[in-house]
């Protein structure tokens, strides 16, 4: 989150939204024994959790169960839960970016390089009702408690991407579920990575008006250090591991996710709208990102000009 070596934002133990914002999927145990598959925690310790893994499990894991010839969500059997921010989410899984950043830590617009078009594109497989009627977006169809967590508590979703925290909303669920880290690209890649999620992830800053800034630092400093064995434990340990966590594999998880979390400059900073715009094109799987990425680019590139400026001017 530097911008020309300057950093004025941080995240760390005395803060949980960072954990909570965190991408994952869940999936649902019982529906899995039902269809006769293996738990995925195998395939992400052995690094073979990927695109293609998580595609060739919701192929065909759906059902139109009242018979009426639609995929309801209010009535029918899926396979995958998506919102339209997951496509982001996706693409820093396989290790994409929407922005990078240069040698001088200057950003740069990233995602329509040749190897963030191929995340792009496998990742809209993965989101393609037109090619998966098991697939539906949570948000199109209302984002509200009867699309979110009633179909997945019905067990009627097999896999959902979320934000960490919507795993304290699932603490009534009677069937079992558990917890993965987003998939890799393909087996090539050398981690999986966990993007905090930029409408809900975030950071923390001291204004210049504080007026005692060593003062503040060392109470930061004391605060943080506590949280680190009060806070956090509080937080990872009796939260997560023993109120909504339902099996020893998902603590491994946690500790996967959670060691892989990447901040996307791009998607904080949203240069140019490309974070919404990009949240739109993952709602209507629009593969055409070259396209998008000409008409915008000038746009983009002047909103990074305006933050580094900003940056620049400000005072170390």
């Amino acid at each position: 989150m530097s911008v020309a070596h300057k950093q004025f934002l941080l995240a760390g133990d005395l803060l949980i939204l960072d954990n909570e914002a965190t991408n994952a999927m869940i999936f649902n145990k019982d529906m899995m024994a039902n269809f006769g598959m293996d738990l995925p925690y195998n395939l992400v310790k052995e690094g073979k959790w990927t695109f293609d893994a998580l595609l060739g499990m919701i192929k065909s894991s759906y059902s139109d169960l009242n018979g009426d010839g639609q995929m309801r969500v209010q009535d029918d059997q899926f396979s995958f839960g998506v919102f339209d921010d997951t496509l982001q989410a996706f693409l820093t899984a396989g290790g994409g970016l929407l922005a990078d950043k240069d040698a001088d830590d200057i950003p740069f617009m990233s995602f329509a390089s040749p190897r963030n078009l191929e995340i792009i594109d496998k990742a809209m497989d993965l989101m393609s009702p037109t090619e998966n009627p098991g697939i539906f977006n949570i948000q199109a169809a209302g984002n509200n408690a009867d699309v979110y967590f009633v179909p997945f508590e019905e067990n009627r979703i097999l896999f959902m991407w979320i934000r960490m925290r919507v795993v304290e909303a699932l603490r009534g669920m009677e069937s079992n579920f558990g917890i993965i880290p987003m998939p890799k690209y393909d087996e090539n890649q050398d981690r999986y990575y966990s993007l905090v999620n930029p409408y809900t992830g975030v950071m923390m800053g001291v204004p210049k008006s504080s007026g005692d800034l060593e003062r503040t630092s060392v109470i930061l400093e004391a605060l943080s250090a506590e949280s680190k064995y009060t806070l956090q434990p509080a937080y990872y340990d009796i939260v997560l591991d023993r109120k909504f966590m339902r099996d020893e594999e998902s603590s491994e998880m946690l500790d996967i996710i959670f060691a892989n979390q990447v901040y996307d400059i791009g998607g904080v900073y949203s240069f140019g709208g490309v974070f919404a715009d990009f949240c739109g094109l993952g709602r209507k799987v629009d593969r055409n990102i070259i396209s998008y990425y000409d008409k915008k680019i000038s746009s983009m590139e002047k909103a990074i000009d305006k933050v580094v400026t900003q940056f620049e001017e400000m005072d170390d």
